[in-house]
Parts: C-alpha cells; structure tokens; sequence
C-alpha cells in the first residue's frame, strides 16, 4: 500500500499539471464564445439564488450529504464493491460496502470533486434536439453550482475520507479533478461532451509528446 500511495504522487502531479495546459483553451473559449454560456450561467445564479430563500437553505444541507454519501455509492459501485448500507440526514451520513481496495482513493474523494448529476446530465444532453438544448444548460448549471457550493462546504481537514487518504495527495487529486472537471463542462457547453473529452485527450497527447522531447533533447545534450 505505501508503494502505491509513493507511485501515486507523480501520477497525481502530471495529471494536475496536464490539467492546467489543458484547461488554458477552454478558459479562452469561455471568453471568446460567451454567448454560449449564457443559459449554462443563467442555472447556476438560479440556484445561487434559491439558496438564499429560508426554505431552500434548511434543506441544502441535507442535499448536500444525500449527494456526498451518493458519490461514494456510485464510485464503490463502478470498482464492483458491495454496498450494504446508505443512510443520510442533514447532519451526517454514511455508506457501508464491502470490496477490496481497489478505487479506494477515487471512492474516497469522489464527494469532494465528482459533479455526478452534472455528469448525467451532460449524457442526456447528447441525445437532446437543438431546440431543447437550453434546458440541459440551464440544468447542467444548475448542477454545477450546486456542486461547487457542496465542495466548498465539505472539502477540508475534518473529513476523515481526506486524511485517511494523505492530506496533500488527497488535495493533488481534489484540485486536479476540479480542473478536469471544470474544463469537461466547459468544452461539453460548445462541442458536446464526447467532443470535450477528444480534445482533453488530444491536449493531453501534444503535452506529453512536448515534455518526452524536452526530456529526450537534455538527455542528449
């Protein structure tokens, strides 16, 4: 296990840095398309807004943890663990399953970093006509904010899932799956998500490719 805690760390740093070039042309497509955007921005300041209503605001709290427990749910599930149990209240909740430790980091972290619902979303948006579209992005906005306001909240030192996990490499991850995540949202609002992930792995393919000739021009140097 400490092997593979060690091995994780440069894995953690490249896809972290991977993440940031990557994310370089979908903060300037942001900018220069904008206007595709704007039903995406016009859910996420509706639910902004929502929150600050007293009824909505009692029971954030609760969605929020009906969401965390519900992220560690579908990551145990897609590593084939065995869930035995599910409770969540507005206070606290937990999961039970049973499994190896296979995915433990991602079924440990998935809460802090995962937009499951806007995930979901992002697939159903894929088989919407034109005309429907703007549904999606307001819903996919939606999602998204609440997430960022769930992350923010539940993301820290208080949370065993974090530091069972090692507190810096934890955070590695957390960061780089933010910006992951953050720029398949971005991408999926212009391209779709499948065009969305093409081009993370396309950005992904040239970094690499730029850093082995770095590499290979100084070692021959």
């Amino acid at each position: 296990m400490n092997a593979i805690r060690f091995i994780s760390y440069p894995l953690i740093a490249t896809w972290l840095v991977l993440g940031v070039f990557a994310a370089i042309p979908a903060i300037t497509g942001l900018i220069d398309g904008w206007k595709d955007y704007l039903w995406f921005a016009a859910g996420a300041l509706l639910y902004l807004g929502l929150r600050q209503l007293k009824f909505f605001g009692k029971n954030e709290s609760w969605m929020q943890v009906f969401s965390h427990e519900l992220s560690h749910t579908a990551v145990s599930l897609l590593f084939l663990h065995k869930i035995d149990s599910f409770t969540a209240s507005s206070r606290r909740g937990k999961v039970s399953y049973r499994g190896s430790n296979v995915g433990d980091l991602f079924i440990s972290l998935a809460p802090y970093c995962l937009p499951l619902a806007t995930y979901i979303l992002l697939l159903l948006r894929l088989l919407s006509t034109q005309e429907s579209m703007y549904i999606y992005d307001i819903l996919i906005g939606f999602t998204a904010s609440f997430y960022i306001c769930s992350f923010v909240a539940q993301t820290g030192t208080h949370q065993s899932d974090i530091t069972d996990q090692g507190t810096v490499r934890a955070f590695m991850f957390i960061v780089a799956a933010w910006i992951f995540n953050a720029t398949i949202v971005l991408l999926s609002m212009r391209g779709g998500l499948w065009g969305a992930l093409k081009f993370i792995a396309h950005q992904y393919g040239q970094s690499l490719e730029k850093a082995w000739h770095a590499i290979s021009a100084m070692l021959m140097s």
